[in-house]
């Protein structure tokens, strides 16, 4: 056999073996690198249906769906101020066919309870979707409150009548309670809380003049609904409300340090492989950009992207942040 065709069959071998290598390696990789999603999907809301969170999720699950070729089915586990859809979601597969709305506010119900969140271990960050500032707002027409326009007028008319100006919110452990309770030392706040079983009876007092001062998160206490009668005069985040432009933060009233807001992401259980994770992501921020999505949305929450790095860090932070109020405050669950 002549030298030239010793070679050309050793070629054609070796050709042979990296193609067998290839197909065994294609076949010992799992399904969900090859083609996913190839089922359908499901999306864990820990609400109930019809209010924002979960309209949130509709609108997302739906264009996530027509993106990637599968159903997405709604599975509204509400219960326990979030935590019985939560903790289902933190406890399913992580093969990346179920994803969950992730509230900050739930995550302060688990840690009145004792829970004890770590993103590596607890969370698969897809990316943000809204984050808000909690709205100070105030009955003008109270005598208290005559001549109060921004933050620092309220502070102000706060400590001309110490223990006399409390403030309301929807509960113990929200998030404009954990917020007034900090402003107690770092404004000199003196000041009790007045908590309420949701946003209607809530506003309800408000316009009634009975709880004339008001910590709430999104459009429920926007001014435009109530003019005349609601003004708002500060937000706790570290930028300007959409909805009140006017309205100052409150580090532009004086109340430097404080940065709270309220926000809403989609994550999936921990430990997601990386090649899904990552597809999840990159399908989120085209659903997200979706001028369709923003339409159907705008006008319920501030909508805000996050990348799942920057997601991470936010989850870390809030953890922190009211852990320790929490734990400073001896605030418990009621």
């Amino acid at each position: 056999m002549s030298v030239q065709k010793q070679l050309r069959i050793g070629a054609l071998l070796r050709a042979a073996t990296l193609g067998v290598a290839s197909l065994v390696t294609l076949a010992a990789q799992p399904a969900w690198s090859q083609a996913f999603p190839s089922k359908p999907m499901r999306m864990i809301v820990p609400f109930p249906p019809a209010g924002i969170t979960d309209t949130v999720s509709r609108v997302i699950a739906d264009k996530l769906s027509k993106q990637m070729g599968q159903p997405m089915v709604i599975d509204n586990r509400a219960g326990a101020g979030g935590m019985i859809g939560l903790e289902a979601l933190v406890k399913s597969d992580p093969d990346g066919y179920t994803l969950g709305l992730l509230a900050s506010p739930t995550m302060i119900s688990g840690m009145l309870n004792g829970r004890e969140w770590n993103v590596e271990n607890d969370f698969t960050p897809v990316g943000l979707n809204y984050r808000q500032g909690i709205l100070l707002s105030l009955n003008p027409a109270v005598p208290v409150f005559r001549g109060v326009k921004t933050g620092a007028d309220l502070i102000r008319a706060v400590k001309a009548n110490p223990g006399k100006i409390n403030f309301a919110t929807i509960g113990v452990g929200s998030t404009g309670h954990l917020i007034g309770e900090i402003m107690k030392d770092t404004a000199g706040m003196n000041w009790e809380h007045v908590p309420y079983k949701g946003t209607a009876p809530l506003m309800q007092e408000l316009l009634a003049g009975e709880s004339p001062l008001v910590m709430l998160g999104g459009a429920s206490d926007d001014p435009a609904r109530y003019p005349g009668r609601v003004i708002v005069v500060a937000t706790t985040g570290g930028k300007r409300h959409a909805l009140v432009p006017d309205a100052p933060t409150l580090a532009e009233s004086g109340v430097p340090g404080i940065d709270a807001t309220t926000w809403g992401a989609f994550v999936g259980p921990a430990k997601i492989p990386a090649a899904v994770a990552t597809k999840l992501a990159a399908e989120y921020k085209v659903a997200f950009d979706n001028p369709d999505m923003r339409d159907k949305l705008n006008g319920q929450v501030l909508q805000e992207y996050m990348n799942p790095a920057d997601l991470a860090r936010l989850i870390r932070e809030t953890t922190q942040m009211w852990g320790k109020v929490i734990k400073d405050k001896n605030i418990k669950a009621q």
